[in-house]
């Protein structure tokens, strides 16, 4: 199930004269915080300073989804900082990142959510392979092992339909389908362009799942690095982010559209009796009474409507949604 790619060792001195240049563009995005209080642009410039940037050439861009923009925040001069001025999730901030790119002739995008922390080796490590990779087109993104507080995240193997860990410390590329998430993940530019960008219906939720699905269906492949660790703060798992009604919303139905547009009918009936089996936890624990609803009707939506129906609601919704938010 595993194989691993010959050659491709990360640990490689970023100083070694003669060495081909590799080009990064970090896209970092933020939500009602700070600059100076997000761990990634804390930790990715504390990185940065491990680098040669004879041989690496970086630019960090912020892309502030906080509605009116944080004008009154200090951005360190050698950041691109864009106020979106409306929030239109992450799927925007990468497609904006991705165009520039392109027009600045970055090969490869580093996407980074505002709560993750990368460790002081990190650019040194992924600068390093790619480089190595540089010639080996068929990868087309390379991810880190995230965790939060010790609790495992990403990546994952799909094994049958179902999410596997893979071994610990693996490093290479799996025979199987890889699942991640976006953050920490550094991508390919041109393989981006190959699939026409970031999907813009998923906005926010399960960009991430659309992505890996995309890039792989495409013929590229993902290397793993598991022996480069990276701290991401996940809401779901964190008891001082409540989960609200809205969000479980957006989340379901995110999660309804992703199956009904690229998985088959054994998969969406599979979904349907995890919806239910989720919706009888809510109850049994008798806890969280407005989420109930919410489960109930994503529920009901995949018994009741067809899936043709489903999928022109959710873009129609999806489209609405954004263009109320332009």
């Amino acid at each position: 199930m595993i194989s691993r790619l010959e050659g491709a060792n990360p640990v490689v001195n970023s100083a070694q004269e003669g060495v081909e240049s590799v080009s990064i563009l970090a896209v970092i995005v933020l939500y009602r915080l700070p600059p100076s209080e997000s761990p990634a642009l804390l930790s990715l410039r504390a990185s940065a300073t491990a680098l040669n940037h004879g041989n690496v050439r970086l630019k960090i861009l912020l892309y502030d989804n906080t509605p009116a923009g944080q004008r009154s925040a200090t951005i360190p001069e050698d950041i691109e900082y864009w106020p979106a001025g409306t929030n239109q999730g992450i799927s925007a901030a990468y497609n904006f990142a991705l165009k520039m790119a392109g027009d600045q002739r970055f090969d490869w995008l580093l996407t980074l959510d505002q709560d993750t922390t990368v460790p002081a080796s990190f650019l040194e490590c992924i600068s390093a392979l790619a480089r190595n990779l540089a010639g080996c087109v068929e990868v087309a993104g390379l991810v880190p092992e995230a965790v939060d507080h010790g609790t495992f995240i990403s990546p994952h193997v799909l094994v049958c339909g179902c999410s596997r860990r893979l071994p610990k410390g693996f490093t290479g590329i799996s025979n199987g389908s890889i699942s991640a998430i976006n953050s920490g993940a550094i991508w390919r530019t041109s393989s981006l362009r190959e699939i026409g960008g970031f999907h813009s219906l998923f906005w926010l939720d399960y960009l991430d799942h659309w992505l890996f699905h995309a890039i792989q269906l495409s013929g590229k492949r993902i290397y793993v690095i598991g022996n480069l660790e990276i701290e991401h703060e996940l809401s779901l798992l964190n008891p001082r982010h409540q989960l609200s009604a809205e969000r479980l919303t957006d989340i379901l139905r995110a999660e309804s559209a992703f199956h009904d547009l690229y998985h088959g009918p054994i998969s969406g009936c599979l979904l349907t009796m995890k919806t239910f089996v989720r919706l009888s936890f809510q109850v049994l624990r008798g806890k969280r009474r407005e989420l109930w609803p919410v489960t109930w009707n994503s529920f009901v939506e995949r018994i009741v409507c067809r899936k043709a129906t489903r999928i022109i609601k959710w873009e129609q919704d999806m489209r609405c949604r954004l263009k109320n938010t332009s």
